[in-house]
């Protein structure tokens, strides 16, 4: 009864006070409201850890000392399985040229641009592993195949030790400031990649890299918001019709 006789009087109040009762839902939503301002969307990894947590604390100590690891790693995988033939190696000297042109790119490495040394009687000559490989003899692929696959820089790092893949890293020093950075980055990488497979159409490029990865949360937070947040107030507004 006396659950009742209060709805009465809230009823009966909203009816004679309608203004009141605006205004009163206004502030309350208001209020409510308060902390969105404190809300944002962000894909860096970090937001997963404390600030004191000891494992982020010797990453941060490391890229201090040495430099940051974010990147954006460029696989290059020929469909003939052998990436050192003048077409497959040209075509790695243009993507490696590509890669600083991308937003934020401090270094790029290939297989192409490695600084090869080599001794020639009191000199020793340090130059890019493959300058103009369409003018390469025979005997020059195979060298460079050679010194690629021994190489302890490159074997299982920008080429793999059968050497059917080979890679594009694209080193980043992202400023920090817009928590975009990753799905700017990874816009351009993918426009990038889509114009290079129509001129190199026997080629299939991979991405990945802490940049890809950063990206790769983002729009997995996005889909969610398409899908599984819709879902959820589907079924809390089910619940509650059926409570009331």
């Amino acid at each position: 009864m006396k659950k009742n006789a209060l709805s009465s009087q809230i009823g009966e109040f909203s009816v004679k006070h309608p203004w009141w009762v605006l205004l009163l839902s206004l502030i309350f939503i208001g209020l409510s409201g308060a902390g969105i301002k404190g809300l944002e969307f962000t894909n860096n990894y970090r937001v997963f850890f404390g600030e004191d947590n000891p494992q982020l604390l010797a990453f941060d100590a490391l890229q201090k000392t040495y430099s940051k690891s974010d990147n954006v790693m460029i696989l290059v995988e020929p469909a003939s399985g052998d990436v050192f033939t003048r077409e497959n190696l040209q075509a790695i000297v243009e993507l490696t040229k590509q890669g600083w042109q991308l937003p934020y790119s401090s270094r790029v490495d290939s297989i192409t641009n490695f600084q090869h040394t080599i001794a020639e009687e009191d000199d020793l000559i340090v130059a890019d592993l493959i300058i103009q490989p369409l003018e390469m003899t025979d005997e020059q692929l195979q060298y460079v195949k050679q010194v690629a696959l021994n190489e302890p820089l490159l074997k299982d790092r920008l080429v793999s030790k059968t050497g059917h893949v080979s890679g594009v890293n694209v080193t980043m020093q992202l400023p920090g400031t817009n928590p975009m950075e990753a799905m700017e980055i990874t816009t351009v990488v993918r426009k990038m990649v889509e114009e290079f497979k129509l001129k190199h159409p026997d080629l299939t490029l991979h991405l990945s890299g802490m940049v890809m990865m950063n990206n790769a949360f983002g729009e997995a937070s996005l889909k969610d918001n398409s899908t599984l947040i819709p879902l959820m107030y589907g079924i809390v507004i089910s619940t509650y019709a059926k409570l009331i």
